[in-house]
């Protein structure tokens, strides 16, 4: 079939496909089998899908025999519109196109710029393991330009070659690496791979992502360094509280256990595991629970330790335990665990009740002992009493030199007779601690000479020479306790002549100041004895120990002198030496420091004991004497008669009831172990039921620990011990009934008149020694007004309540002497006010008071000291 040429190449062009331009008529071919047309000589080769539109454009052409008809030239015009708006709607698709390649563009650009600034490092790696691509940001992370990489193996880009023998299976986790640097430094990476396939999901390539994980995994590190560390301090931990003895336990604020030791196991028959986040309510009864909550509770309110005594019964066994619970606090300071402590003290509790046990079957024992040393001391001391009482009456009666030295060495041999029954006594008294020494002045010469007079008898038996040497240095008057030091240089003394046969004993006495008012009396005896052997020496010193069985037997004794001697030595801070040899004698020698200072005239007095009748103490006292023993009765009767007193003697407490009754007494001297009424009974009977406070002074030869205080707490105001001095106990009578009634007032025309200045005490203590007298007096006056003075001061300057009570203990001492009206009461006042820290406004008018009543007191004190009016009291009215 012939068509024109130019038309068909028109409408070819149209559908954008090249033609050649030709002339006249051309040749269409007949249908193929897919019913298209071909067009000779006018398509240019393209490809099938062309061809295929353009024989479908050419099939529908006219024929030329068919182009004058109307109908065709429609279809033409038809098909040439057709051609037009496909024209344009691939005109508009160009250009839709172009805008979208454009965005396109943008967002790639914009997005590969992101990533190029990012931390991250991207890079395209082939599946030849060539890097197609990386990012600029690859020099930040590994300092190596890009440059580099691209083209070039991916090893170079992670040298780990296992990273890239698994292209099939990539890593869509994160994995770690660490990589060189080009300093030589190593640095942590991490990455991941991502597949990139093509339309038919293959994969064409990989993509990694890589950043910088240096800090995250060395913190990683450290943190695997620390856990390590804590597990390694945590079983370091677990290991020492395994090997406490005690159950070591931490529970939360529930009660679980959160941490156990190897103890609390074995207590519990359980392993670890078992007891971990248990409950006290899972392993112990109710109550033991409730009781551990409560502890628990407790420390979590006050934030403090705990402590309770627990006792468990476990498999029939009682366990008691000591339990300490604690808080640990968190860093905000609240209860964030407790810890526990219980530790087993079932044997120490058993200990204890059976050491509680023996100590009461000691007491017992103890009881019993001083009880029998009691009633044995009272026995022996009762006519020993009379004795001593009936020997110092002869010495005030006319005798002769000969008999007077008679008389007078009964009465030392009396005396040591009652040291020796002491020596038990004392014995009993050091030992159970209840030993106290006294502190006066005395003479250690005139007391050596007096304590060996008794000895020179023995001595002389014995045909032995006891000699006594004192050395210059020792001074005339000693302070500390001379009985006690009489006692010890009997035992030495007695001892020496008891182990020597022949030649004889020498004491010496001696020593040297340790500072101006501090001096070392050392007394030495020597003796020409059997000696003691050195194995043996301090063994002697023992108690009840001697050098041998056959000395025990040759020599007799009980063996308690010499530890008696050293026990009293060390209570005076002394110290005992030795030196000996067998068939050598021995020699025993002691030190004591003593004070020096110098007794007052009423020391004095009593350092030089006399025989001498002195003026009647006990004028004007009545007196009423309870005691059974008749012996006692008739020296003491005399004693006190001798002296002024009026006195009545009775021989139970019960015949005193009736004198008290029938008659009045200024005090009352009870026996306390009297038949039918004791002096115990008898003093209750006339407190409670007479209400009577008359003075009761105890007379008695208990001389145990505690006696006097059982005396004072049944009601009596004095205590003096049998056999007794005389001068002590007119000192005690005096003590009691020659008190001053300062506060009793006397009406006259309605004036009070009260005692201003009381100085009968003062004259009691003094007798006619006006020297005495007078030193007492300027010794008040010397302290008193600078003491007033300062306590004033401190008062008034607002200072120290202690010293203000100090101050004011002071000057009761002075005042309860030299006695002011009231003063005594207002210094008592003032102590307890500034012990009670009471305030300074309530101190004030007690001063002023005190300050002006001391003024007006002044001028008669100093008079008295001169000797003016020889008055005791002195009247005020006020």
């Amino acid at each position: 079939m012939r068509v024109s040429g130019a038309i068909v190449c028109s409408s070819l062009e149209h559908l954008g496909i090249q033609t050649r331009k030709v002339q006249g008529l051309v040749n269409i071919n007949k249908p193929t089998d897919n019913g298209a047309l071909t067009a000779t000589g006018i398509i240019k080769k393209t490809s099938a899908p062309r061809r295929l539109q353009c024989n479908a454009l050419l099939a529908t052409l006219p024929f030329t025999e068919y182009l004058q008809e109307p109908i065709v030239m429609v279809l033409l015009v038809l098909v040439l519109l057709l051609c037009v708006a496909f024209y344009l709607q691939r005109l508009a698709f160009k250009k839709l196109l172009q805008q979208t390649n454009s965005a396109l563009n943008f967002d790639i650009s914009r997005y590969a710029n992101l990533l190029e600034d990012s931390g991250y490092v991207a890079a395209v790696v082939g599946l030849d393991g060539l890097v197609q691509y990386v990012s600029k940001n690859v020099e930040q992370l590994i300092g190596i330009p890009r440059a580099h990489y691209e083209g070039r193996p991916s090893t170079l880009l992670l040298p780990n070659p296992e990273v890239w023998n698994t292209p099939n299976n990539p890593f869509k986790q994160r994995q770690d690496t660490k990589i060189k640097m080009p300093d030589g430094s190593s640095r942590w990476v991490s990455y991941r791979f991502f597949p990139m396939r093509n339309e038919n999901g293959q994969i064409v390539s990989w993509h990694v992502i890589l950043w910088n994980n240096d800090i995250e995994k060395t913190a990683e590190e450290k943190l695997k360094t620390i856990a390590q560390q804590r597990l390694l301090q945590h079983r370091l931990t677990q290991d020492i509280i395994d090997n406490i003895p005690s159950a070591v336990y931490i529970k939360d604020l529930e009660g679980r256990y959160l941490v156990v030791n190897k103890k609390l196991c074995e207590i519990f028959d359980k392993t670890p595991e078992e007891l971990l986040e248990q409950r006290d309510a899972d392993l112990f009864p109710e109550k033991s629970s409730q009781n551990f909550k409560y502890a628990n509770e407790q420390v979590i309110i006050h934030k403090s330790l705990v402590t309770y005594e627990d006792v468990v019964v476990r498999n029939g066994k009682k366990q008691i335990f000591w339990v300490v619970k604690f808080p640990l606090l968190n860093t905000a300071g609240m209860v964030q665990n407790i810890c526990g402590l219980a530790t087993d003290i079932t044997e120490r509790k058993e200990n204890e009740i059976n050491l509680l046990n023996a100590t009461r079957a000691a007491d017992q024992a103890r009881i019993a002992q001083e009880t029998f040393l009691a009633n044995m001391s009272h026995e022996i001391r009762t006519p020993l009493n009379g004795i001593m009482g009936m020997s110092q009456l002869l010495l005030t009666a006319d005798q002769s030199e000969e008999q007077r030295a008679y008389t007078q060495t009964i009465l030392e041999s009396a005396r040591h007779l009652l040291a020796i029954i002491n020596d038990v006594l004392d014995f009993s008294k050091i030992r159970s601690g209840k030993f106290h020494l006294e502190k006066v002045f005395f003479q250690p010469e005139i007391l050596l000479k007096k304590t060996i007079i008794p000895l020179r008898f023995k001595a002389d038996e014995k045909m032995l020479a006891l000699t006594i040497n004192v050395a210059e240095q020792v001074p005339q008057t000693l302070e500390g306790d001379p009985l006690r030091l009489q006692q010890i240089i009997i035992n030495l003394v007695g001892n020496a002549i008891k182990f020597t046969s022949q030649g004889g004993v020498t004491i010496t006495m001696g020593g040297h100041y340790l500072e101006p008012n501090l001096f070392l009396l050392q007394v030495s005896v020597a003796d020409t004895g059997i000696g003691i052997a050195k194995s043996k020496q301090q063994l002697i010193f023992e108690s009840f120990t001697q050098n041998s069985a056959q000395t025990s037997r040759k020599y007799g004794g009980s063996g308690l002198g010499l530890t008696i001697v050293k026990q009293l030595t060390e209570l005076q801070n002394g110290k005992v030496a030795l030196k000996s040899n067998v068939g050598e004698g021995a020699t025993f020698s002691i030190e004591i420091p003593y004070n020096t200072q110098q007794p007052s005239s009423k020391e004095r007095q009593s350092a030089h004991p006399t025989s001498e009748k002195t003026d009647q103490l006990l004028a004007g006292i009545k007196l009423l004497i309870a005691e059974d023993n008749l012996v006692n009765q008739k020296v003491v009767l005399h004693l006190l008669n001798r002296q002024g007193a009026q006195t009545t003697a009775v021989a139970n407490g019960n015949i005193a009831l009736k004198m008290l009754a029938e008659d009045t007494f200024d005090a009352i001297l009870m026996d306390l172990q009297m038949p039918e009424l004791d002096g115990y009974t008898t003093t209750k009977i006339i407190r409670n039921d007479l209400r009577s406070n008359i003075p009761i002074i105890a007379m008695t030869a208990d001389a145990l620990k505690g006696e006097a205080e059982k005396c004072f707490k049944c009601g009596m105001n004095g205590y003096i011990s049998k056999p007794f001095e005389p001068n002590d106990l007119y000192q005690e009578i005096i003590k009691y009934t020659r008190e001053p009634a300062i506060y009793t007032p006397k009406k006259s025309d309605n004036m009070q008149e009260q005692t201003l200045v009381d100085l009968s005490y003062l004259y009691d203590l003094a007798g006619n020694d006006q020297a005495y007298l007078a030193e007492v007096i300027n010794l008040f006056l010397g302290t008193m007004p600078d003491g007033l003075k300062n306590l004033g001061q401190l008062i008034r300057g607002e200072k120290e309540k202690v010293a203000i009570q100090h101050q004011a203990h002071q000057l009761k001492s002075s005042v309860s002497i030299v006695r002011i009206h009231k003063m005594y009461e207002d210094l008592s006042q003032m102590e307890q006010l500034a012990k009670e820290d009471a305030s300074y406004a309530d101190m004030m008018p007690i001063l002023v008071e005190m300050e002006e009543r001391f003024a007006a007191a002044r001028p008669i004190i100093e008079n008295a000291r001169l000797g003016g009016n020889n008055k005791r009291e002195y009247v005020v009215k006020e």
